[in-house]
């Protein structure tokens, strides 16, 4: 009985050291937590630079869309705070220069770095 008692106690202890160091390890991501829930302003900053990028990327490709032979092509577009980086492959420079003309257009383009092959 003395033993059952003694062994009740181990546990308990026991338990109840783990699950103080196991509080004491999630104190910290909680407070990491309660940093990320309050709004930053260059961390809102980023998320519309973000948003105003894949709209940027998404016209440009509309814009693209509608030339027929322009559209046939492989492109890919990037926009990184405005620039507008194109990648692909166009048949001849005069159809990779349009390209670049084509995203020059589009509202909100700052800069077109036109990487498109010709193959």
């Amino acid at each position: 009985m003395k033993r059952q008692i003694s062994m009740t106690v181990i546990v308990a202890a026991s338990a109840f050291v783990l699950v103080a160091s196991a509080g004491a390890q999630f104190a910290q991501p909680l407070g990491a937590l309660a940093q990320a829930v309050i709004p930053d302003k260059d961390a809102t900053a980023t998320k519309k630079s973000a948003v105003d990028d894949r709209e940027i990327m998404l016209r440009v490709k509309a814009a693209l869309a509608k030339d027929k032979e322009i559209a046939a092509l492989t492109l890919f577009v990037k926009a990184v705070e405005g620039n507008v980086i194109l990648t692909g492959t166009a048949h001849n420079k005069a159809q990779a220069d349009r390209v670049a003309e084509i995203a020059r257009t589009v509202p909100g383009v700052k800069s077109v770095t036109n990487e498109i092959r010709v193959i």
